[in-house]
């Protein structure tokens, strides 16, 4: 397996909010669908001058990579400084969720979704064009 899953962690996560939240406290959740992560997949690279991750010259290689089977999406940047040749990757893994998904998976927790808004300022949800999924759940 290429990455770590991740249900079992936010499984944990929930099941831990709701063991310290009393019945009627509410969770805010921020999570972005599948569909927003299979299309940004591409691998690049280019010579920089500075970056967020150096402030000298360095070529700066990006991959972003979307694995099926655990819905997870990883975005790697590795950077060989100009110098000295040294090399140094930053990566961060997402994953995604469709919203039924995340409802069977709060309700095994012990959570009930609330509302759903399609951002943080309130937009409303819908589930074909939102890039975002903002959950309010309360918990039962």
């Amino acid at each position: 397996m290429l990455f770590r899953s991740t249900r079992d962690d936010l499984r944990l996560i929930l099941q831990r909010a709701r063991a310290w939240t009393r019945p009627g406290g509410l969770l805010l959740l921020e999570m972005m669908p599948a569909d927003a992560f299979r299309q940004e997949v591409y691998h690049r690279w280019e010579m920089k001058d500075a970056s967020l991750f150096a402030d000298a010259p360095h070529l700066w290689m990006e991959e972003k990579i979307w694995y099926e089977p655990e819905k997870t999406h990883a975005h790697i940047i590795t950077t060989v400084d100009q110098a000295d040749g040294r090399l140094t990757t930053y990566s961060v893994c997402h994953t995604g969720y469709e919203i039924e998904e995340i409802r069977q998976l709060l309700a095994q927790c012990g959570w009930r979704v609330q509302r759903l808004y399609g951002n943080l300022t309130g937009e409303t949800f819908d589930e074909q064009t939102s890039e975002w999924q903002v959950i309010v759940a309360v918990a039962t």
